[in-house]
């Protein structure tokens, strides 16, 4: 992989981090204050956080999939599908429990 698309490749996945972490530590902090504090909806607040945690790292691999598309790189791009779907079946079976 050239520089030039580890730059673009690190530059998109830091966006997406400088979004979802304090997301996240916003959501789980603002639950576990409601939970503290004996507010009933704490638990919703909390598992959203939860989903913004799990979904962090999909949204990496999905970019690492795209940039894989563009580079026309089978191995990778096949390798990357198959960790989606694995890590998305996950995330709808803990969603639904």
């Amino acid at each position: 992989m050239s520089e030039q698309n580890l730059s673009r490749l690190e530059l998109q996945i830091g966006r997406l981090l400088r979004f979802g972490v304090p997301l996240m530590a916003t959501m789980l902090a603002t639950g576990l204050a409601l939970a503290l504090g004996g507010v009933a909806g704490a638990a919703n607040v909390l598992n959203a956080g939860l989903v913004v945690l799990m979904v962090m790292p999909v949204g990496c691999i999905l970019i690492s999939f795209v940039d894989s598309v563009r580079r026309r790189d089978p191995l990778l791009t096949s390798s990357t599908v198959a960790i989606l779907v694995m890590l998305s079946a996950l995330l709808v079976y803990e969603l639904m429990h």
